[in-house]
């Protein structure tokens, strides 16, 4: 899975750098992630979390699921 932050919901410009995570356990759709953007993007303006996703292993390109979900 890959996570980054963006400043609009969609077409958005990222305000993060991307965050890669392997082999993140889904049961049903529901997963769990501990993610550390830093405190350089937390600025007050709002703030949208891009989820891309692939099979475990896989050299595809990751799919960006959508909608991005805000982070309140």
């Amino acid at each position: 899975m890959q996570f980054a932050l963006r400043d609009q919901a969609t077409a958005g410009n990222p305000v993060s750098t991307v965050l890669r995570l392997n082999n993140v356990g889904v049961t049903n759709g529901i997963f769990q992630a501990t993610l550390d953007f830093g405190t350089n993007v937390w600025n007050g303006d709002a703030r949208w979390l891009g989820i891309s996703v692939r099979n475990a292993g896989s050299q595809a390109a990751f799919t960006l699921l959508v909608p991005s979900q805000q982070v309140p």
